[in-house]
This record gives structure tokens, C-alpha cells and sequence, in this order.
């Protein structure tokens, strides 16, 4: 099976080896998972904020759970990718 295309990945300045093309894919692959668990943490920091102004104690709660989900979820979003999930 065949990772790369034969002769390398084309790059700047040229074509890449197989061993500086996965640095290049490990490195998107980096940028994508520190944007998906800031997602997951501004989310979460959205959430906190609707809680702390809810005057209904159940929704409030509500709120306060779903944000500590979306945190957890930040925190499982590098194991995760790391996995293959």
C-alpha cells in the first residue's frame, strides 16, 4: 500500500521525501486537532457564561453539565486522533 505517491510529495521548493511529507502531515494533523479542542473549549466557555445568567436552576445545571462535556471532549480530542477515531 502505498502512503505517498511515488517519487515523494510535491512541497515547496520541490518534492518532499516520504519521511518530510508525514512531518508535513503530522504537522496538519496538529493544527487540526489544537483547532477542533479550542472549538470544544470556547464552547464550553460559551455555555459557562449562558449558566452563570440563567435564573431557571435546572437549565442552569443543564448548561453547566453540557459545558463540562464540551471540556471533556477537549481534553479526548488529541487521544482520539492519535487513535485513528
Amino acid at each position: 500500500m502505498l502512503l505517498f505517491p511515488r517519487g515523494g510529495m510535491h512541497c515547496e521548493g520541490g518534492l518532499a521525501s516520504n519521511h518530510e511529507a508525514r512531518g508535513i502531515i503530522d504537522s496538519a494533523t496538529t493544527r487540526g486537532t489544537n483547532v477542533k479542542a479550542d472549538h470544544y473549549r470556547d464552547t464550553a466557555a460559551r455555555l459557562r457564561d449562558m449558566a452563570e445568567g440563567e435564573p431557571i436552576g435546572r437549565l442552569r445545571t443543564l448548561l453547566s453539565d453540557l459545558a463540562a462535556q464540551y471540556e471533556d471532549l477537549a481534553g479526548d480530542v488529541p487521544s482520539a486522533l492519535s487513535q485513528g477515531n
